[in-house]
């Protein structure tokens, strides 16, 4: 990566170093949507109706299961949800609650013994 800054573009130059990942096109442009009125429009509950080599899903639980990201931003990215489609975190109920960070600290020492990973970026998407 070059440290010099291009301020050819449109507006005001800035110093960002903006995270190009173009494996992510694809998800970009719209493939893996939903096609047909009748399927299922959310991709997390899709996802939790295939199996698990199909949908990528490494661990389920009771309530939760993780599934690797198939457009990742880096190395280990996976995603941890719940079965039942909420928005909110507070809509989740405390045995989910609890279940999602079990998941969620298991995946973390998994990537850790497999990928002597030093450091992790844990966010929470709402709405």
């Amino acid at each position: 990566m070059s440290d010099q800054i291009n301020s050819g573009g449109a507006g005001m130059p800035d110093s960002w170093q903006r995270l190009w990942a173009p494996h992510r096109m694809s998800y970009l442009e719209g493939e893996n949507r939903p096609l047909a009125g009748n399927q299922i429009s959310c991709p997390f509950c899709r996802i939790s109706s295939l199996s698990d080599e199909e949908a990528l899903i490494v661990a389920r639980g009771k309530e939760a299961y993780v599934v690797m990201n198939l457009y990742p931003y880096n190395a280990g990215h996976l995603l941890v949800c719940t079965f039942r489609h909420v928005a909110e975190l507070p809509e989740l109920t405390e045995s989910e609650r609890n279940e999602v960070q079990a998941l969620t600290v298991q995946s973390m020492k998994v990537l850790r013994k497999v990928s002597n990973a030093v450091g992790f970026n844990i966010g929470i998407n709402q709405g």
